[in-house]
């Protein structure tokens, strides 16, 4: 797991940086104003130093010692942490390199008092006329700092005492020259550098300790009580009973394990409340989810479908449906949306679906949606219509079907015959209907009764459906009278072959029970579209044939206009 995946320590690292940052600009300031005031120490140490070498060379000056004070400044090189020395005139040109100045006093004592030997330069004999030296010559301490702050210099005004003027007294101004006094600041540099390492040492090491102190105490007192609640929550969907055990605290963590363990307590009650509804409930109730997963299973649905409910949950909801009424994985308020209706799965509310042996039955559904923020679940309540689906077919077949024989009856041939004459209509095609009536039948059934009647109309039925195709329709009209569409028949020959074959199937003896029967059967035969166009016409032609050839009886006749 990440490191940084733990609340605790995005909190120490948070609380941390802040310190971190806090710390950092307190440091910065310090650092700052201790450099500052390291500079401004180094500065006046330099300034006095300066001070004393003016003041010891005046010293040397007033007793007309001028070789005595060049001397004095090149001795002075050596000495430690001196860089450079130099004297200036006010003009820039250095001091103690020539005649100019021992001329101009001797001039104005007008005698030869002084005497000095011209030298080399020490620097470059002059010096450039900067700020800093004129803020020197107008009476100013000047410094200036080397690039790396390793140097300072510093510019120091020579003042003219009064017992200067004695024998200066060709010149008036106060200020006789610039002392120029470079000095090293390494050692200011390296108290500086110390000081920075022990103010950031002593800054991280507060910021390590801080952190760490911090860092355990969120652990102790706030990351461990909200893992305690976090597997908790993870393991509340399995939990059967009990709560989580509450550390013994009274601040506001306290309290909200306090509140989740009364919350886990209402919603296992809540849940073993609605379990048990959803068990005693005669319906079965299937609650998914938007991708059609399962979520929930009652008692009744285990039923039903024959499935335990740790089966299905967590399965697709197309294991119990059948193929035809799949639906697809995703989205169901779009489905929603585009049916308009409370069934998503299958307009109409019923559906076919399959049990754990894989047998087929219909349901009637109705699914709801419960909008939730987490994502809509939608409850699926199936009723078992099996039987009443049976029972509609089966009025459906009686209602269209012969009871006794099971062909079908009058209303079922006219529908039938309407559709074969469209078609017919369409394709220009010749059509046929035989309307049949058994000879004798009456005779059998008076003499042996009518059960021994009903048997043998049973048996007629079945010799009717061998002696057509499949795509022809025979239909009991009456009670020894069938009719019989062919289709597809092109030629009066081809009917006629089927009439006769029908009548030898009708006239090879019946044996019901310990007696044999023997019966026949008059057939009359209308043509689409010679006799006739429309269905009334045709059956009622296909009737007239019949009577007409019950003069000959065993015989078939097609209708004919003198009829």
């Amino acid at each position: 797991m990440n490191l940084f995946s733990s609340l605790g320590v995005r909190l120490a690292a948070v609380v941390s940086a802040l310190l971190f940052g806090m710390l950092l600009l307190m440091t910065l300031n310090i650092e700052r104003r201790l450099t500052v005031t390291l500079e401004e120490e180094a500065k006046q140490l330099a300034q006095g130093q300066a001070g004393v070498l003016v003041a010891g060379l005046q010293t040397i000056m007033l007793n007309g010692q001028g070789m005595l004070a060049r001397e004095w400044i090149e001795r002075v090189h050596d000495e430690q942490d001196i860089v450079n020395l130099e004297i200036f005139r006010r003009n820039g040109k250095e001091a103690f390199v020539d005649m100019e100045t021992v001329n101009a006093v001797n001039n104005h004592l007008q005698e030869q008092r002084f005497q000095r030997v011209a030298v080399p330069p020490m620097g470059n004999g002059s010096h450039p006329i900067t700020d800093s030296f004129d803020t020197a010559r107008g009476g100013n301490v000047a410094f200036e700092f080397g690039k790396d702050h390793q140097k300072m210099t510093v510019f120091y005004p020579i003042r003219a005492k009064q017992e200067c003027l004695t024998c200066h007294g060709y010149e008036s101004s106060p200020l006789r020259g610039i002392l120029k006094l470079t000095v090293s600041t390494s050692l200011a540099q390296k108290r500086i550098k110390d000081m920075r390492l022990a103010l950031w040492g002593t800054s991280a090491a507060v910021v390590i300790v801080l952190g760490l102190t911090l860092w355990l105490f969120l652990r102790r007192d706030i990351v461990l009580p909200i893992i305690e609640l976090r597997n908790a929550l993870r393991e509340f969907p399995e939990q059967q009973s009990g709560a989580l055990a509450v550390t013994k605290r009274r601040d506001e963590l306290g309290e909200v394990q306090t509140a989740f363990n009364n919350m886990q307590e209402a919603l296992h009650s809540e849940e073993i409340r609605s379990r048990i509804i959803m068990d005693k409930m005669d319906v079965a109730l299937v609650i998914f989810d938007q991708n059609a997963v399962i979520e929930s299973f009652n008692r009744a649905a285990e039923i039903m479908f024959g499935y335990p409910s740790a089966q299905v949950c967590g399965k697709h909801v197309n294991m119990l449906l059948c193929e035809p009424d799949h639906i697809e994985s995703g989205d169901l308020l779009t489905e929603v949306a585009q049916t308009d209706t409370v069934n998503i799965l299958k307009s109409g509310g019923e559906l076919s679906v399959k049990n754990y042996s894989g047998e087929l039955f219909f349901v009637e559904l109705a699914v709801s949606e419960l909008p939730l923020k987490s994502g809509s679940k939608y409850i699926g309540v199936m009723r078992d219509i099996t039987q009443r689906k049976q029972a509609e077919n089966r009025l459906a077949h009686l209602a269209h079907h012969d009871p006794l024989t099971g062909l079908p009856n009058r209303i079922l041939l006219e529908d039938r015959l309407k559709h074969a004459l469209a078609i017919a209509k369409r394709n220009c095609q010749q059509l046929q209907v035989m309307y049949i009536d058994l000879d004798r039948f009456k005779i059998v059934n008076d003499e042996m009764g009518h059960a021994s009647g009903d048997q043998l109309l049973i048996q007629v039925a079945g010799r009717l459906n061998s002696c057509v195709r499949e795509n022809d329709t025979i239909a009991r009209v009456g009670g020894d009278e069938f009719v019989v569409i062919v289709t597809d028949a092109h030629q009066d020959s081809d009917v006629a072959l089927v009439a006769r074959k029908i009548i030898d199937s009708l006239n090879a003896p019946y044996t019901i029970g310990e007696h044999e029967f023997r019966v026949s059967a008059s057939i009359g035969i209308s043509r689409y579209p010679i006799d006739g166009e429309e269905m009334a016409v045709l059956i009622k032609n296909a009737d007239k044939a019949m009577y007409s050839a019950k003069s000959q009886r065993n015989s078939y006749r097609f209708y004919t206009s003198s009829m």
